[in-house]
């Protein structure tokens, strides 16, 4: 299953090794290279403004492709079931966390670039959920995986069970779920016991809860086609949406520390 590769591809990229850092860097795109020639907060503003709306095409028009597909693949789907409608129910919970999640970037406690944050917190959601739909497309490539990328633990458990049998690949994922969980609860935590202001730390549990919605409603599409494979897809699923959780309120804490 499509889903279930990408999260398994992508979870073994989690923590690249150094040697990757050392690769030669691409070109900037244009969007780093308008933030580069910005004179002005206005200026840094109206970048992220047009690349969110570049991000928010590429996604709508995959969402809709992947739409369309499920439609018209609705007959491999188990009687009584709606994969579209499942998938609808998953974006239409995405959209909640992300407002959610970026009206804490907004708040008046970090003053004067509380807008241009949140502004670049839906940017880097939005890119973030178009790249994760873009593998869900019709006939789209696999994520492909560079040598240097299986050398974290997860990749290095992976490798072994591909040479045993399938339940040690899903002992595999269920194990990195756990440890991702609690990287989470430890980030969680440490955020919450950072924010002074009572507003902030509501804004913050009332973001978590929308992910939590989200990540449910997400991975309940891994249920409706996993077949045997059901436990495996949804813990892959959990564990590709829990790293990019822990990763993400580990970004808001390094760009607000406490005090």
């Amino acid at each position: 299953m499509i889903r279930a590769i990408v999260f398994a591809t992508l979870m073994a990229m989690v923590a690249a090794p150094a040697a990757q850092a050392q690769a030669k860097k691409p070109p900037p795109s244009a969007y780093e290279r308008c933030l580069a020639a910005a004179q002005a907060p206005a200026g840094e503003i109206a970048c992220v403004t047009e690349e969110t709306r570049r991000q928010d095409a590429v996604l709508n028009r995959d969402y809709k492709l992947i739409l369309d597909d499920l439609v018209e693949s609705q007959d491999y789907y188990p009687v009584g079931t709606s994969a579209s409608g499942t998938m609808r129910k998953a974006q239409q919970a995405w959209i909640a966390f992300r407002d959610a999640d970026c009206r804490v970037y907004a708040s008046k406690t970090w003053g004067e670039r509380a807008d241009l944050d949140a502004r670049k917190c839906v940017l880097s959601r939005t890119r973030e959920r178009a790249e994760a739909l873009k593998y869900e497309v019709p006939n789209a490539p696999e994520p492909t995986l560079a040598p240097d990328q299986q050398a974290t633990a997860y990749g290095r458990c992976m490798k072994r069970a591909k040479k045993l049998d399938f339940r040690e690949e899903q002992g595999c994922a269920v194990v990195e779920l756990e440890r991702e969980n609690a990287r989470l609860n430890r980030t969680y935590k440490a955020l919450l016991a950072g924010l002074v202001q009572p507003a902030d730390k509501n804004a913050m549990r009332a973001a978590q809860r929308a992910w939590i919605a989200f990540r449910d409603a997400d991975c309940a599409r891994d249920a409706l086609d996993g077949g045997r494979n059901e436990g495996y897809a949804s813990s892959l699923c959990e564990m590709g949406a829990t790293s990019d959780r822990a990763d993400q309120l580990e970004a808001f804490i390094e760009a607000h520390p406490p005090g």
